[in-house]
């Protein structure tokens, strides 16, 4: 098998000293977008804990970031509210945004994402 978007290898590991079974790897090491079978639940927790960890971002940025991530993520927040929370994380963290972007296609509605520039998948 390999990956839809960049055509990597599906990487994953057998659990327990047998052969109990295999799990896959949730994102792909290549592209590091999330697989299929990755719910939007895990999808956001990757995202929650990768973005405002990175190394180009002071701890008010990464504070900052926690927020916005708080508020795009929540589907009881207003759609005005999440695509200015989006547009918020792409300024504070434009490199980690690169990363980050086409990962969010899983998580939030078509409009949400036409209207912060990620583009259709």
């Amino acid at each position: 098998m390999s990956c839809q978007t960049c055509g990597g290898s599906i990487d994953g590991a057998y659990l327990g000293l047998t052969s109990l079974g295999f799990t896959l790897d949730k994102f792909c090491p290549g592209c590091g977008l999330p697989y299929p079978w990755v719910s939007k639940a895990q999808v956001a927790k990757f995202v929650q804990t990768v973005l405002p960890k990175r190394d180009d971002l002071t701890l008010e940025q990464q504070n900052e970031v926690i927020e916005q991530w708080r508020i795009l993520q929540s589907p009881d927040e207003p759609e005005k509210a999440r695509v200015a929370a989006a547009q918020r994380i792409k300024k504070i963290a434009p490199q980690a945004w690169n990363f980050v972007g086409p990962v969010l296609q899983s998580v939030l509605t078509a409009a949400i994402t036409s209207r912060i520039g990620i583009p259709p998948s």
